[in-house]
């Protein structure tokens, strides 16, 4: 993996052909092309990415807090994206993405060093990043104080 600060997470989207299987080696994807997305809290650079079949996307937090990161494109994102935590049998529950009750795929990344491994099938993915916690608060408000990105896997 790509040593960052400390303060550095990395959370890796992996673009394959066909959505992976459920559990994936720790070092299966160490040798693969990178893409780093840089989180702050601010802004979202680059906030476009295209990768190519096998290319490994990394998310890095470099805020001091826990952001959020939701999935909001494409709608059938469930049968399009598979999300595992790579590092053991134990799992916290903030090292995991997971579904919300809309069918979104949403994850916290926390200040700190972690790795959740997230296959992606070909197509257009968009995402928005805020501080943890206030994406419900946001919408019950109709604030948009968020970034939006996207991912376009070929």
């Amino acid at each position: 993996m790509v040593r960052t600060s400390v303060v550095a997470v990395v959370v890796s989207l992996v673009a394959v052909a066909p959505v992976a299987a459920a559990e994936e080696a720790a070092g299966a994807h160490a040798h693969a092309p990178r893409k780093i997305v840089t989180l702050d809290g601010e802004r979202i650079v680059p906030s476009d990415v295209t990768l190519s079949p096998g290319d490994v996307l990394q998310f890095e937090n470099l805020s001091f807090d826990p952001l959020s990161v939701r999935f909001i494109e494409p709608e059938d994102q469930a049968k399009k994206i598979r999300c595992e935590y790579v590092g053991g049998k134990e799992k916290a529950p903030w090292l995991l993405f997971e579904w919300d009750d809309r069918g979104r795929l949403t994850g916290v990344v926390p200040p700190g060093r972690i790795a959740s491994v997230c296959s992606l099938a070909p197509g257009r993915y968009a995402y928005l990043v805020r501080h943890a916690g206030s994406h419900q608060a946001a919408a019950e408000a109709g604030s948009r104080d968020e970034e939006k990105g996207t991912i376009t896997v070929k």
